[in-house]
Order: C-alpha cells, then sequence, then structure tokens
C-alpha cells in the first residue's frame, strides 16, 4: 500500500469515527461498570475575537518541489518547546515529519527525518522524549525518540494501527488508541518501554480515541462516538479504564462533535475542539467536570474544517493548535491564544524551504 493511499484511508478512517460506529466487535475482556446517563450541556456564547495578520482562506496547497537538496539534519534548539508534524523535504520526496520550534516560533528544526509519515508527537513530561506515530514500518505503529530526534525506537508490534499516543504525569506510561477494526477504536495503555500493553475500554460498536490523562494521573479524559443518539461527546474514566462518565455530550440535532480534549496543567480545565456553533471547528475550554463551555475561536472556515487540536501551555494562559487554509502554500498552520480568546497569533506561516504549515501540535510542560 502507498504512503498516499494509507494516509488517506487513515483520514477517511479517522472522519467515520467522528459520526457514527461502523461494525461490530466481541470484546476480549470482561464487560464495563455500567455508566452514567449522559446529558446534554448548554453552549456557551463565544467572546468576541480578533483576527490578526493577512490570512488567505481556502488557498490552492503546494507541493514540495520535485528536487531537493536535503538541508541535513542540524540539532534543535534547546528552548524548543512545541512539537508537531508537517510535509517537510529534508530528504528526496515529500513526507509528514515531526518538527520542533520555540513557542515564538522560531528555531524550526526537523527531528524525525524519515520518510514514513510521522505524526502526532507527544513530550514525555520530563521533556527529554518525544513519542510519536509513524507509518515508516508499513503499518501505523508508536515510536519514542530524544527530543534531539536521536534512538528513535518501536514500542508497538502489532497489525493494527496505533494511533494518539500520550504520556502519563510520571512518564512510566503511555495511553494511545488502537484502531480494531475499521471505524472502531479503543483506548490502550503500555509501560514506556512498550511493554505490558492492556485494552482499557473493550466497548463493541463503540470507538474511543484521542485520550489525554489528568495532570494528577488518576484520570483520563477521551472522546467517544457511537453507542445510540445522544451518546457521543467527551467522557472521562479512572486511569483503570472503571467508572466511565461523560462530561459534555452534545445534543447530536443542534450540534456536531467533540474532539480532542486536553487537561489543563492545574487539572481545573480542559479544552477540546468541535462542531457546538457551526459546522465548522473551532477550540472551546470547559471546567473539568463539563460545566461552563467556552468557545475561544470564531473564524470563517469551511465545514468540517476550521481549528483543532489544542495543547496548553505550561502556566495554563495560552493553547496552541492547528488551523486549516489560513496562509497560501499549506493546508495547515500553528496558531496560539489566550485563554480568553485574545491575542491570536500565527506561528508559522505556509510554505518553506524546510516545510509548509504544521498541525497536531504539542506544547512541552517541562521548563
Amino acid at each position: 500500500m502507498s504512503k498516499r493511499l494509507a494516509y488517506t484511508v487513515l483520514a477517511v478512517t479517522a472522519f467515520a469515527v467522528t459520526t457514527l460506529a461502523c461494525g461490530v466487535l466481541t470484546p476480549k475482556a470482561t464487560p464495563k461498570p455500567s455508566e452514567t446517563q449522559a446529558t446534554a450541556l448548554p453552549i456557551a456564547t463565544p467572546p468576541a475575537t480578533s483576527q490578526q495578520g493577512t490570512q488567505v482562506y481556502g488557498g490552492t496547497p503546494t507541493t514540495a518541489p520535485a528536487k531537493v537538496t536535503p538541508t541535513g539534519f542540524p540539532k534543535p534548539p534547546s528552548t524548543a518547546r512545541i512539537a508537531f508534524d508537517a510535509t517537510g523535504w529534508t530528504g528526496p520526496g515529500a513526507s509528514s515529519e515531526i518538527f520542533v520550534m520555540n513557542t515564538d516560533g522560531t528555531g524550526i528544526t526537523a527531528i524525525s527525518n524519515s520518510r514514513g509519515d510521522d505524526m502526532e508527537p507527544s513530550w514525555s513530561p520530563d521533556g527529554k522524549r518525544i513519542a510519536f506515530t509513524t507509518m515508516r514500518d508499513g503499518n501505523w505503529e508508536i515510536y519514542v525518540m530524544n527530543a534531539d530526534g536521536s534512538n528513535q525506537t518501536r514500542l508497538t508490534h502489532s497489525s493494527e494501527w496505533e494511533l494518539n499516543p500520550r504520556w502519563s504525569p510520571d512518564g512510566k506510561k503511555i495511553i494511545f488508541s488502537r484502531v480494531i477494526k475499521p471505524g472502531l477504536l479503543d483506548i490502550f495503555v503500555m509501560n514506556a518501554d512498550g511493554s505490558g500493553v492492556t485494552n482499557l475500554t473493550n466497548t463493541p460498536d463503540i470507538t474511543e480515541d484521542y485520550p489525554d490523562f489528568s495532570p494528577d494521573g488518576k484520570q483520563i479524559v477521551f472522546s467517544r462516538y457511537g453507542g445510540g443518539m445522544g451518546k457521543s461527546g467527551i467522557y472521562v474514566m479512572n486511569a483503570d479504564g472503571t467508572d466511565v462518565r461523560p462530561l459534555l455530550v452534545p445534543d447530536p440535532t443542534k450540534a456536531g462533535p467533540v474532539h480532542r480534549p486536553k487537561w489543563s496543567p492545574d487539572g481545573k480545565y480542559i479544552a477540546f475542539h468541535g462542531q457546538l456553533a457551526s459546522c465548522a471547528d473551532e477550540i472551546y475550554i470547559m471546567k473539568a467536570d463539563g460545566t461552563e463551555v467556552q468557545r475561544l475561536t470564531s473564524l470563517p472556515q469551511r465545514c468540517g474544517l476550521g481549528n483543532q487540536a489544542p495543547s496548553w501551555s505550561p502556566d495554563g494562559k495560552q493553547l496552541v493548535y492547528f488551523s486549516h487554509f489560513r496562509f497560501e502554500g499549506s493546508n495547515w498552520d500553528i496558531f496560539v491564544i489566550n485563554v480568553d480568546g485574545s491575542g491570536e497569533t500565527a506561528l508559522t506561516h505556509g510554505m518553506t524551504k524546510l516545510n509548509a504549515g504544521g498541525r497536531n501540535p504539542d506544547w512541552s510542560w517541562a521548563p
């Protein structure tokens, strides 16, 4: 299977699981405990936001040059704290690579330097390692590497796809989602060396995806799709997979899906993106109990696109995320915004000699 086809299949799978659960999977473990009935929550009125800089909506994506001279593999700056993936051309051919940069957008450096589509970087709590997903072995697997790109090590070895790795606060565990069958994912946990892989959800006809540990390591927040009308939304469970309960379940007759929840450093809030106000994704925050939902971004975007994948700054005052078609020459670019919805600032600006834009940013909490 070609990388282009594999990437397309992955995109289609990700879109499918956000709208419905497909197929039937017999659980491999004991049934889950009973779950609290989900209830729809009100949608907060978005604060006024301002747009800064010259932006191009619906710009034509630009591919890498057919012939490029490799730029070499320089070491990233020691101050780099934001990791992301982007189409890059540090070697022959264009592929998704892992990059890092400073929090002001400077010092962008490629660190994975692989022709195997590397995506979804996740910083370890101490800022010394990065977990990520890659297709370099012909199957989406989870790898880990040092923060400078050295010592790249494969952690998962299954025939299924493993996606969206996230570290536990003590750095000893990694949670991730695994595609059990087309359109159906479960959440797994493993030791940081790849051993002890355990399924935490085991739910038939329901997808759980985009897990994230709470700062104290006792809970996991995640996105859930399927299970009947009015059941899809953001849920939380204990770190061992017990006591699954809803936090935010939008009314499907009035709002679209919600995705990628991320806990704030102090554990008091959860950021996510979703289609609560329109068919386009926007960035939201809510209290950790699912109340007081606030919309941070409000931009003219296409249905199904928009602003996605928020990640918190260490002080909890800002969020970094990616946005579609904001600059000519790239499909995605990375922005930062204050948690009150002010001060949106672009960190990447379309195609450069090194890459094109960026997406799936992760902000390291290490000093």
